[in-house]
């Protein structure tokens, strides 16, 4: 089984707590890393999520799954990580592997990422609607009819089942009843 010598959520939290000067304290993989995505930039090529694994096999191991997010999550998570953290350069991510971007390079990506982000609000947007209508009352069916004691549209709508799958978001913790009052919300899930 693979073990990762990269740091993990909590001791990352840890080691900002310990530089509060800092939000995104990096660590000598991420130097790493970022430095082989520079070289690579200089030398007018791409580097791949195959190369890196290959070169930083203590750090990220290579799902044998080609497919972009899935066959290296904790590379995609470090690379986010470090275009949070102080290097002034812009790591894009795209099919053909990573590279530091021009002036032309990363409006391209911040185009995607703003695309990326939209659809992202249109969906939570459509949920949020959802949750809000539910319980109130339609006088009107999706075909535009009135619902009366013949329709077979339901009068009220009804956003939730009653039936909780089991295992849906167990990784995210919601206090109940007195513990709600207690402890604030933490949705954070665990590494």
């Amino acid at each position: 089984m693979f073990n990762s010598k990269r740091l993990t959520k909590k001791q990352l939290e840890e080691l900002r707590k310990e530089h509060p000067e800092t939000l995104y304290p990096l660590v000598g993989y991420h130097y790493e890393l970022y430095n082989m995505i520079r070289e690579a930039t200089e030398e007018g090529r791409k580097i791949s999520v195959k190369e890196i694994c290959q070169r930083m096999p203590d750090y990220y191991y290579l799902n044998e799954k080609e497919c972009n997010y899935s066959n290296c999550p904790n590379l995609y998570k470090d690379i986010d990580y470090l275009n949070h953290a102080k290097f002034r350069k812009i790591i894009c991510k795209d099919n053909g592997g990573f590279f530091l971007a021009t002036r032309e390079e990363a409006l391209i990506y911040e185009d995607k990422l703003l695309k990326e982000a939209l659809k992202s609000f249109a969906e939570y947007w459509t949920v949020h609607k959802k949750i809000e209508a539910d319980g109130q009352g339609v006088i009107i069916d999706a075909d535009g009819k009135v619902i009366d004691e013949k329709s077979r549209a339901k009068r009220f709508v009804e956003s939730f089942v009653d039936t909780a799958v089991k295992g849906a978001f167990a990784d995210i913790y919601v206090p109940t009843g007195e513990e709600a009052m207690e402890e604030p919300l933490n949705v954070e899930s665990q590494e």
